[in-house]
């Protein structure tokens, strides 16, 4: 056995303590130009037709690509120079005076530009498959300005530049389009299936005659599932949010760093912060700045704080179940039965073929899914470590990292004493906000990831494609029986209420045990062959969940039948059974849910009753 070598994700995601992050090679991507006042800075209006603000700092862009997420190496050796200036900061002003005077600009949160606020709509960022997120080199000067003017803005994105890209990029689209996608494919899904029950489209069937194969069509799972992903990645949500390297100007490098000089002028007219949390975020000083002066604004103007985080593993776990189960419920089209074998004994075609059939693709369907789980589960407990010991001190910027002089030779102004200094002011000291961040952001944190994450909403949007499945044997069922004139509505509405139980009773139940185990197992093994068992048996507790249920269904079943010959239906084609089942199996999720979400919320009660100094509203 060897060692388990390492994952894409941060390396902190894996231990209880997260380590130091590596300081990223200059070569790395991140996509803005870096901010460098100057220690003889000079005070310039702006270049706009409107009445420019009377305190103006110059920057100039630095050609090195900054390490804290904020900065980039994209411009060009013409813009590599100080801006001309008015008459307010003498030339002569020692670099500390000016970065004590830099930060009393910046506390005040003020728009260094009448113009400089500007947001962009969240397709622009979720587009492509959150192509922004993944590009190596950001929004490039050649970038077509998407953003525009604005007073208002609806979302703030704080998130880091080093954290794993396609992560970012699912739970960004997840977390926008999840919901719109499952509201789009329902309705679609009960037009398909009426059209197919109907015979206006036809059968899929591969076999037709006595011997069907498929037993079921699969219109609608096809469809719908198709639908579902064109509707999560290319639906285009309208809220105006605020993303650094969309809204900041990328073509301009004195516009990049007055940008980002009126950070807080974006976060006051923001009307809430997003956090897209890996890692890497709380050491960048630019990402600690977004939330320091977001809380600031929110007590300076006596608005609510809302501030939602989410690690960025969520969208991949919420990603994979939808297609875990519909590679499920696809092969089980597929499985044969006895209408494939006629004659053969329905008790061994059941046994030996299709429960066995049903586990084999659930290991391989759901293999990848338990994997993110345990890895998103490492990913909070990362989380909320890094919150409970949170400290500035541990964040990063370039600056330091440089010595204070930029490539060319020029003085550069330290981003860590303008922050800190912006901290101290808006705070009484840094370790007032670093308590502030300790328990009211820890607590905001941990009533989110209880109410607002795997969530019986999310589960029931994730378990679609069971019902799907069950809507296409619905419409098979009618679809024979019309064409023999056998009472076609019996069997049609016995498989549609089969789909409901299984969808929002027997999934949700079967999920929310695999979500404890996966929590309970999160922690990473040493070896390979070692984390795979791990993998292995939380599938196979799994699939015996699925197989009771299979079995409960079959008991509830044999009640409709007593006092009827063998192989004779019920007058109701086992109708009262599987509507049994289904209340049953409602029932128990819905209680299960229940007693999940009174738990969690007197936990939180429990949390609230500590003193501390500024109640978070989420």
């Amino acid at each position: 056995m060897r060692p388990h070598p390492p994952e894409d994700e941060q390396p902190c995601e894996f231990s209880a303590a997260v380590p130091d992050e590596r300081v990223p090679a200059l070569d790395d991507a991140v996509p803005h130009a870096e901010v460098n006042f100057p220690a003889s800075s000079l005070v310039q209006p702006c270049t706009v037709t409107e009445e420019a603000d009377p305190h103006r700092i110059s920057v100039m862009a630095s050609e090195e690509s900054s390490a804290d997420g904020r900065n980039s190496h994209e411009s060009s050796e013409g813009e590599h120079s100080s801006t001309s200036s008015e008459k307010d900061v003498q030339a002569n002003l020692g670099a500390e005076a000016g970065e004590v005077y830099l930060a009393q600009l910046i506390a005040r949160m003020a728009a260094f530009c009448p113009d400089i606020i500007q947001a962009v709509h969240a397709y622009q960022a979720v587009k492509r498959f959150g192509h922004i997120f993944r590009a190596q080199k950001g929004a490039s000067a050649s970038h077509r300005r998407v953003s525009f003017e604005t007073t208002k803005i609806d979302q703030f994105w704080s998130h880091s530049w080093h954290g794993p890209k396609w992560n970012k990029a699912m739970t960004a689209v997840y977390v926008n389009n999840g919901m719109m996608a499952a509201l789009v494919a329902a309705p679609v899904s009960f037009l398909v299936m009426f059209l197919h029950a109907f015979r206006i489209l036809p059968t899929l069937q591969l076999v037709r005659g006595i011997r069907f194969y498929p037993s079921h069509s699969y219109w609608v799972k096809v469809l719908c599932l198709v639908l579902y992903f064109v509707a999560l990645f290319f639906w285009m949500p309208r809220q105006k949010i605020f993303l650094d390297v969309l809204c900041i100007d990328q073509g301009s490098a004195r516009r990049k760093a007055l940008g980002l000089a009126s950070m807080g002028a974006f976060l006051r007219a923001s009307d809430s912060l997003v956090i897209l949390w890996d890692p890497s975020w709380s050491r960048r000083l630019w990402c600690v700045f977004e939330l320091a002066a977001f809380l600031h604004s929110r007590q300076v103007d006596g608005r609510q704080v809302k501030l939602t985080i989410r690690p960025t593993l969520l969208g991949p776990c919420f990603i994979s179940l939808p297609i875990a189960l519909s590679f499920v419920m696809l092969a089980m089209s597929f499985i044969p039965d006895e209408n494939v074998f006629p004659g053969a004994d329905p008790d061994r075609l059941r046994y030996f073929i299709l429960w066995p059939s049903i586990g084999l693709s659930i290991f391989i369907g759901f293999f990848f899914s338990i994997i993110k789980l345990r890895a998103y589960f490492r990913y909070v407990q990362a989380l909320e470590q890094d919150i409970g010991k949170f400290v500035v001190n541990d964040g990063m910027s370039h600056c330091c990292s440089v010595g204070h002089v930029s490539a060319a030779g020029t003085q550069m102004v330290c981003d860590r004493r303008v922050i800190l200094q912006c901290i101290t002011t808006w705070f009484g000291s840094v370790e007032q906000f670093e308590s502030h961040v300790r328990t009211d952001v820890l607590q905001c944190l941990q009533d989110q990831l209880s109410r607002e994450v795997f969530t019986y909403k999310q589960i029931a949007v994730s378990a679609l494609p069971m019902l799907w499945h069950y809507m296409d044997s619905a419409a098979t069922m009618h679809y024979h029986y019309i064409g023999i004139g056998d009472r076609p509505l019996f069997g049609a509405i016995r498989e549609f209420v089969r789909g409901l139980g299984w969808t929002f009773g027997v999934v949700p139940v079967v999920v929310l045990a695999t979500v404890r185990l996966s929590y309970l197992l999160q922690r990473r093994r040493t070896f390979v062959v070692c984390d795979i068992m791990v993998n292995l048996s939380i599938m196979a507790i799994t699939f015996l969940f699925v197989v009771a249920a299979l079995m409960s269904e079959q008991w509830f079943w044999t009640m409709n039948l007593e006092g009827l010959e063998p192989g004779q239906l019920s007058p109701y084609e086992l109708l009262p059974g599987s509507a049994l089942f289904s209340i049953v199996m409602l029932s128990i999720a819905l209680t299960q849910i229940t007693i999940r979400y009174v738990a969690r919320c007197s936990k939180c009660t429990f949390r609230r009753k500590a003193p501390v100094g500024h109640a978070l509203n989420d």
